[in-house]
Formats: C-alpha cells, sequence, structure tokens
C-alpha cells in the first residue's frame, strides 16, 4: 500500500512541475504568472483546481488556433486563405 501512495505522490509532484512549466512559458503577463506559480506552490491542490477552471484563457489555446486555420483553408481557400491559416500559426 505504500508503494501506491508514492506513485499517486510521484504523479502530484509532476503535474504541478508540469503546471509551473506551462506557466512559465505562456505568453502573457510576467505578474500574472508570479500570481498562479505563487498560489500553486502554496496552496498545490486548491491552486491546480482554480488555475485549470480560471486561469487558462481557452480563447488563446492551441485548439482555437487550429480550428481557425482549418476555417480558413476550408472556407476562403486559394491564396488568402493560405496566408490567414499561415499567420494564424505563427500567433
Amino acid at each position: 500500500m505504500q508503494w501506491l501512495s508514492g506513485i499517486l505522490y510521484t504523479l502530484f509532484v509532476l503535474i504541478v512541475l508540469g503546471t509551473v512549466i506551462v506557466i512559465i512559458f505562456d505568453d502573457g503577463d510576467s505578474s500574472k504568472k508570479i500570481a498562479w506559480i505563487l498560489v500553486i506552490t502554496i496552496l498545490p491542490i486548491v491552486g491546480l483546481l482554480l488555475y485549470f477552471m480560471v486561469g487558462i484563457n481557452v480563447r488563446q489555446s492551441w485548439y482555437f488556433a487550429i480550428k481557425a486555420v482549418h476555417q480558413n483553408l476550408r472556407g476562403k481557400g486559394g491564396q488568402k486563405g493560405s496566408e490567414a491559416a499561415f499567420r494564424a500559426l505563427q500567433g
């Protein structure tokens, strides 16, 4: 039973570290990054839940960028659609 708690603890630490790395490399305001990192390090479980619920800007996520590229390629076609898709991928 002790090995299970060790595995769960290791998994939790990896999730916290991964989230902190995502926050660090995110394009955004530095003060918001520092605030989220502090919240996650002081209150890890509550901080992670809060960050996943309100901290991630969904409109700037990779999913919407890819969706916009597909819509531009499918809807407009030609050179103009390709240029818009290329700009959307570059951010």
